[in-house]
C-alpha cells in the first residue's frame, strides 16, 4: 500500500509526497522508497482558478441586474440570479423549471423569436430590446433587455446571457406623458 499526500513547505512551496513499500526480488518489504514531487505552478494555477469562479459567482449572485444563462435553442433557464428571478416576479426554484417564452408578454414573444433566430444564425452577435415579463398574477413589468452569445464547447448546446432591468416606472411615466399631451 502506497501512501500520498500534498504539503506546504514553510517557504510556500507545494510538493506531493509518495511514500510506497520497497520489495526485495523475493516480495519482501526491506524498507520504504519516498518521491517528492514539485506541485507549485499546479496549485497556483488552482488557486487563482479557484479565485476567479469564487469572484465571477459574486458578480453574478450580487448584480444590481437581473442576470441568466439560458439555451439559445429552447429557451430553457439553466441558471439565474436572485434579481432576474425577483423582476420576472418568480422564486428561484420556479425559474429553473420554465423558459423565457412561458414569462414573456404574448404580444412580445415574435420580436424576440426574430431576433434569438439572427443571433443562433450568426447574424447578430447579441442586442438589446424592451419587451415585458408577465408576472403570475398577470401584472405586466416592463424590462430593457440585453443578450450576449456565451461560448460553449459543445455547438449542439449555444447558450447566451440575458441581463435584464426592471423599467416599468420609465414606461409607465412615458405613457402618462403621452396621456397628458394628448388632453391638452
Amino acid at each position: 500500500i502506497s501512501i500520498e499526500t500534498s504539503i506546504e513547505t514553510n517557504d510556500g512551496r507545494w510538493f506531493t509526497v509518495r511514500i510506497m513499500p520497497y520489495r526485495t526480488l523475493d516480495d519482501h518489504i526491506d524498507g520504504v522508497v519516498i518521491t517528492f514531487t514539485d506541485i507549485t505552478s499546479g496549485k497556483i494555477a488552482e488557486d487563482k482558478l479557484t479565485e476567479s469562479e469564487m469572484r465571477f459567482r459574486t458578480i453574478f449572485q450580487e448584480s444590481p441586474m437581473g442576470i441568466a444563462l439560458i439555451d439559445s435553442l429552447t429557451g430553457q433557464i439553466y441558471e439565474v440570479n436572485s434579481m432576474f428571478a425577483k423582476i420576472a416576479g418568480r422564486t428561484m426554484e420556479e425559474m429553473v423549471k420554465i423558459n423565457w417564452m412561458s414569462i414573456t408578454h404574448p404580444d412580445d414573444i415574435q420580436g424576440d423569436t426574430d431576433k434569438m433566430m439572427l443571433l443562433n444564425a450568426g447574424k447578430i452577435d447579441g442586442f438589446r430590446m424592451e419587451k415585458r415579463y408577465l408576472h403570475q398574477d398577470g401584472t405586466a413589468v416592463w424590462i430593457n433587455m440585453t443578450i450576449a452569445p456565451v461560448k460553449v464547447e459543445d455547438k449542439t448546446h449555444p447558450r447566451h446571457l440575458c441581463m435584464i432591468e426592471d423599467i416599468t416606472d420609465r414606461k409607465l411615466a412615458e405613457e402618462a406623458l403621452q396621456k397628458s399631451k394628448g388632453s391638452l
